[in-house]
């Protein structure tokens, strides 16, 4: 590991004269075999860089945590490819992290623990949310999850319990077992590629008001009830969510094990009052029937959480499919 010291003069009178502030700033190495990473810490901002190319490596010792308590910003710079195995893990000051589009791997418990953490970006890059990587985030309430992403692993946002809404992208196959298990979501939104949901994903989300699923066929997701249940949604009132599923598949829905407990609808039956086909040559006039006078379109999911704020009809196109209120006007979006 390598010392060096920074000199910062504060323009401050202390005692008649000005004060003299150090700052150390401490660096080494943390890259894999054949890898080229490095990582520098200011102690004076609690800044941490990692920069370089290849991968970070996954031994359990890296020098920088000798400095865990002092650290409140990781930035990854572009170049790094993997972040290590819990390589940021209980950095219990750290309040935010920047991850640059080179990352196309997050270790298993890669900021397990870090419970100041509140918003977190994941590139289109990355494949996969390894197991435990935001596992205790207590107050993270923001997550956005990258186009790439096809897998999220098991307890993954384990009781993020601040974590009210978030977007699974389409491409998802597999929800990990525990995966949002005991987080505060209001919604969820189940693309059509989500083929496996594992036991407890959605366990103890009491907040819980409704559920859109696009595949057509029932997915599995367990039937027991209590402690050793296995059901994605144990511990949910679930007579109380309203399920939307495609229009053919409710009678499937109302007979599939897990699923009939909740109060099945159709998406056709949200009421809502447009279909919004994005693709259409016709879209950017079609929503420019809702906009403002002022010609700036405003999105919110139906819990009243902003999404999306243009002036342009063809961002539409980055939303998920799913139901939106657009300038006020609730609309599904399909595609």
């Amino acid at each position: 590991m390598k010392k060096s010291l920074l000199f910062l003069v504060v323009s401050a009178l202390l005692w008649g004269g000005a004060a003299t502030v150090q700052a150390e700033i401490y660096s080494g190495e943390c890259g894999a075999k054949g890898a080229n990473v490095t990582w520098k810490l200011n102690t004076e901002t609690g800044a941490l860089e990692i920069s370089g190319t290849g991968a970070m490596n996954d031994r359990e010792y890296k020098e920088y945590k000798e400095y865990e308590d002092i650290i409140t910003s990781v930035t990854i710079t572009e170049g790094v490819t993997t972040i290590a195995v819990g390589a940021f893990s209980d950095f219990k000051n750290l309040t935010s992290v920047t991850i640059p589009a080179s990352v196309t791997t997050i270790g298993s418990i890669a900021f397990s623990g870090c419970t100041n953490l509140t918003t977190i970006t994941i590139p289109d890059g990355v494949g996969a949310i390894g197991g435990g990587t935001f596992y205790g985030c207590t107050s993270l309430t923001t997550v956005t999850i990258g186009k790439g992403v096809t897998s999220i692993g098991d307890d993954a946002f384990y009781w993020c319990r601040n974590l009210t809404s978030i977007t699974i992208p389409d491409g998802v196959t597999v929800i990990g077992n525990r995966a949002f298990y005991y987080c505060a979501l209001r919604e969820i939104t189940l693309p059509a590629s989500v083929g496996t949901i594992g036991g407890e994903a959605f366990c103890g989300c009491m907040n819980l008001g409704s559920v859109v699923v696009y595949n057509p066929e029932p997915i599995g997701i367990g039937t027991g009830e209590g402690e050793e249940s296995d059901f994605a949604f144990n511990y949910v009132d679930c007579g109380e969510v309203l399920l939307y599923v495609p229009g053919e598949s409710v009678e499937k829905y109302k007979k599939a094990e897990g699923w009939k407990r909740f109060k099945i609808r159709s998406i056709a039956e949200l009421e809502v009052p447009d279909t919004l086909d994005p693709n259409a040559p016709d879209a950017p006039s079609a929503v420019t029937e809702t906009q403002a006078e002022a010609g700036l379109i405003t999105v919110y999911n139906l819990q009243g959480v902003p999404v999306l704020e243009t002036d342009d009809a063809a961002d539409l196109k980055t939303l998920q499919n799913g139901a939106y209120i657009v300038n006020g006007k609730k609309m599904i979006l399909v595609r």
